[in-house]
């Protein structure tokens, strides 16, 4: 009887080392699974930043083409109102300038 009664307690006693180290394991594989989450979620947030930064970076490379070609097509017409308004290819002669032939 006494035997029997030292099985019992040994027993639960061992069943209660298993549920600790069942529990203990599932905590840890828990925990593991939210690293995994977080390390996933941060590599997403990283990549989208990424893929933000280049669709930023491609719009001001087109807003800078756009400025140059806006220079450039003014420039052009500057050009072309100065050479209509120039009557001399080296440029304006001065109205007292006496070594020149008007």
């Amino acid at each position: 009887r006494r035997h029997k009664r030292v099985q019992e307690k040994r027993r639960a006693r061992e069943a209660a080392q298993r549920a600790v180290v069942k529990e203990t394991m599932e905590r840890r594989e828990a925990r593991k699974m939210a690293e995994q989450q977080v390390l996933s979620s941060e590599k997403k947030l990283k990549e989208q930043q990424k893929a933000e930064e280049t669709l930023l970076q491609l719009e001001m490379a087109k807003i800078r083409k756009q400025m140059q070609e806006e220079r450039s097509r003014q420039q052009l017409l500057e050009n072309v109102s100065l050479g209509a308004t120039r009557p001399h290819p080296q440029g304006e002669i001065p109205a007292n300038d006496t070594n020149s032939v008007a």
